[in-house]
């Protein structure tokens, strides 16, 4: 039949919702059909998103502006400004629109500016809401424990089925708690944290126990024990904490300094 049909999609981006008619055949929507539909959502909803976003972002540096003295205030430099507020309408995740705006007001605090590299605004822009959680979480508790469990067989041989788990994204509320090593390679990636794997594990190994009895990996480690050949789990104890340049960038991105005056009376 060559008939047409009316159909209707429904399409999504982000917490806004739009209904799109077109009118297409038997064999459904081809591929132009779709592409129009997502280019009309972009051109009808972002500047909705956009704004909602830059006034979440105003907000939030004017709050943290209150804690600084207006004598500390100067003007922020066109290298932060700029990206601060392009990137920051391109997303709606509170916890990165918190730190956008973190760094922001840091570079508008004269005590605060020579320490606010223009590259942590990119940084921001290649994280996810989750690493955002487990990167606030370590700005607190610099070293986590993490796991990696292998499937070996009677001579250890084998390969790995979960890198360096850790419960962190349980702790956070991570949208997806065990992605926690992908989390933790894009971390590294950014140069945010460093992996001891390699070294020895963290002392106190109290703080294995956690995640060694974990409904997740113990899942793993029961099917890893029903398999014919690779069915001996073995636990790698190893950790991950903040780098150097990790610390800077939870300080800048992360702290807002609270200035203190103290006044003595004669």
């Amino acid at each position: 039949m060559d008939e047409n049909h009316e159909v209707n999609q429904t399409a999504a981006l982000g917490s806004h919702h739009n209904t799109f008619a077109g009118t297409v055949n038997n064999y459904g929507l081809s591929v132009t059909d779709v592409t129009r539909m997502a280019l009309q959502m972009f051109r009808e909803y972002y500047p909705q998103l956009q704004k909602e976003a830059l006034d979440t972002v105003q907000k939030l540096v004017e709050e943290h502006l209150k804690l600084i003295p207006a004598e500390n205030i100067i003007p922020p430099k066109a290298n932060v400004v700029v990206p601060v507020l392009q990137n920051a309408s391109l997303t709606e995740e509170p916890d990165l629109l918190k730190m956008y705006a973190t760094v922001l007001a840091n570079s508008m605090d004269k005590f605060m500016q020579s320490g606010i590299h223009p590259g942590f605004v990119d940084v921001i822009r290649q994280l996810s809401s989750d690493e955002a959680k487990i990167l606030k979480y370590m700005n607190q508790h610099p070293t986590v424990p993490t796991v990696t469990l292998r499937a070996t067989d009677e001579k250890r041989a084998g390969f790995s089925v979960v890198k360096n788990f850790s419960n962190v994204g349980e702790l956070t509320g991570c949208d997806v708690p065990y992605n926690t090593g992908f989390y933790f390679d894009n971390l590294q990636r950014l140069g945010l944290v460093s992996n001891g794997s390699n070294m020895a594990a963290l002392s106190d190994e109290s703080l294995y126990e956690p995640l060694e009895n974990n409904k997740y990996m113990h899942d793993k480690m029961t099917n890893i024990r029903q398999q014919q050949t690779y069915n001996r789990p073995l636990l790698l104890a190893g950790f991950f904490e903040l780098s150097d340049y990790g610390k800077v960038f939870c300080k800048a991105c992360m702290t807002i300094q609270v200035h203190i005056v103290v006044t003595t009376e004669t």
